[in-house]
This record gives structure tokens, C-alpha cells and sequence, in this order.
């Protein structure tokens, strides 16, 4: 019995000592990520990044430790002898294929090149002219692969000499991979000048932002700005940014209108770790 006793617990210390904590940074090329997934393959252990994008979990000599976060390419490293481990994670390239109806019977074909984010797939927008000038616009998107994005909006456009106020309500809901985030937002826009397609505006919003990963859960108010503008001639950059308390939410967008309905354009937009960089050409065939 004494013998039994002292080999199990020989056991036990061996299992032990086996283990012990690896810590370590993943990161891009620029800084370290928030909420990236440190697992301990064939097993359930698993850990996640800080905002600094560092780790720490548990693992012996042998053990293989998979890193991945959305957008980028996993990667998967033998322990050994190694108690720091930093990784940098590459993003991945997408090509992107975006075709945009709209109800006032234009229609636009995109190529896109997509950094860190996978959007690729069908895009389908209608605009709808409501008795007393409302607007409603609606847009879904989706790869086909469990990656969606819904936007809705309404507003309310009330000329005002040479500009035009609108107030207005918006909802956008993207689930992409692991993370997921619905927006509510309301705003107050001014318009810029009678043409008002493309337009100028300014625009102030308030809203309620949900942002959920796998180990991260938060609900905030947010209190944001938005700003499209003609830069010269036909070039229009567009800038929105908005204040989530500890998430910030960033999108900038810029236009060149080519002759003969060809528009090319650039857009990218940050919430937290879900981000969109693209750059494209569209040509709308007017109306059909």
C-alpha cells in the first residue's frame, strides 16, 4: 500500500512539473493584438491576448500552441525548451467580388482586394422614396462562408434655402468569424449645396454599440462625427469616427467619379479587431 502511494504521487509530481506557464506577444506588423487565441492543440486549453496582446498559459515541452485571430494566416509552434513565445501573425489576401443593386435601377460591379478581412461574396442595396421624402436604404452582405453584414437606414431630408437637414436612424450588424457587433446610431446631418447625389454633408450621431468575441462582451453609448467632402473636382473623401468608450470606431472612404460612369474607390474601416481595408473600380450602367 505504501508503495502504491508513493508512486502515485511520484506520478502526480511528474505531471506537475511537466507543465509550466509559457507567456509571450502576438502581434502584427504593428502592435500587439487584442483577443487573440493561444490554444494547446488536441486539447481544450486555451488562453487569450490582453489589449497589449499578451499571454500567458499553461503547456509542457511537448505540446504544439496554435495562434489565430480573425484576418490573419494561424499559426501553430512547438514548445520545447521556450518559456517566452511571441508571435507575429501575416494577414491574409482576399480577392473580393462585389455586386451592388440599386432601386433606382443603377447597376454596379466592384473588384476588390481585401486585407484582414473576408467579405467577398454578394452585396445587394435598394433605396426606397417614401410619401413625405423619407429615405429607407438598406444593404446585406455575405461570403457564403457565415461572414454578414446588414446595414439599415432611414432619414428624413428638410430643405433649408441652398442645404438641406436630415435626421435619421441607422443600424448595421456584422458577424465576422469570431466577432460579432451591432450598432444603433442616430443622427443630425447637414447637406451642402442642391446637388445632392453625391453630396456633401457633416453629420453629428449618438448611439449604442454591442461588440461581442469570444472573450470579450461590452455594450456601450458612443458620441461621433461624420464629414464627406469634394476635395477637387470629381474626388470625394469621406471620414466617420466615433468614441465606444474603450472601442473606437474609425472609417475612412475616398471616391474619384471617372468619366463615362466609372467611379474608383478606397475605404477602410476599424471596430476593435474587426477591420476592413479595400480598394476598388465600379461602373454603373445608369438606368435600365
Amino acid at each position: 500500500m505504501k508503495s502504491l502511494l508513493l508512486l502515485c504521487i511520484l506520478s502526480t509530481s511528474s505531471f506537475c512539473f511537466g507543465q509550466r506557464a509559457i507567456t509571450g506577444t502576438v502581434s502584427d506588423v504593428d502592435s500587439g493584438l487584442f483577443d487573440a487565441i493561444v490554444l494547446v492543440k488536441g486539447t481544450v486549453i486555451n488562453s487569450s491576448t490582453d489589449f497589449d496582446g499578451n499571454y500567458a498559459i499553461a503547456a509542457k515541452t511537448g505540446d504544439v500552441l496554435i495562434f489565430s485571430y480573425p484576418g490573419y494566416d494561424t499559426q501553430e509552434i512547438v514548445v520545447g525548451d521556450q518559456s517566452v513565445i511571441n508571435v507575429k501573425l501575416t494577414t491574409e489576401l482576399t480577392l473580393v467580388f462585389t455586386v451592388t443593386h440599386y432601386y433606382d435601377k443603377k447597376f454596379e460591379i466592384e473588384n476588390e482586394y481585401g486585407f484582414n478581412y473576408q467579405t467577398y461574396g454578394l452585396g445587394i442595396m435598394k433605396e426606397f422614396n417614401y410619401p413625405l421624402d423619407f429615405e429607407v436604404r438598406t444593404f446585406l452582405g455575405s461570403n457564403f462562408m457565415g461572414n454578414k453584414k446588414f446595414e439599415f437606414t432611414i432619414d428624413k431630408p428638410i430643405p433649408i434655402t441652398d442645404f438641406y437637414l436630415n435626421v435619421g436612424f441607422i443600424h448595421q450588424q456584422v458577424d465576422f468569424e469570431s466577432s460579432h457587433f451591432k450598432k444603433n446610431q442616430l443622427f443630425l446631418k447637414k447637406n451642402f449645396g442642391a446637388d445632392r447625389n453625391p453630396f456633401q454633408h457633416i453629420a453629428i450621431v449618438l448611439g449604442h454599440l454591442k461588440f461581442q468575441t469570444q472573450n470579450y462582451n461590452e455594450e456601450n453609448l458612443g458620441l461621433g462625427f461624420h464629414l464627406r467632402k469634394r476635395i477637387i473636382n470629381n474626388i470625394y473623401i469621406s471620414s466617420e469616427y466615433t468614441y465606444w468608450n474603450r472601442v473606437n470606431e474609425i472609417k475612412l472612404q475616398g471616391e474619384y467619379l471617372i468619366k463615362h460612369n466609372w467611379i474608383a474607390s478606397f475605404k477602410y474601416q476599424h471596430v476593435n479587431n474587426y477591420e476592413e481595408i479595400s480598394i476598388g473600380i465600379s461602373r454603373s450602367w445608369g438606368y435600365w
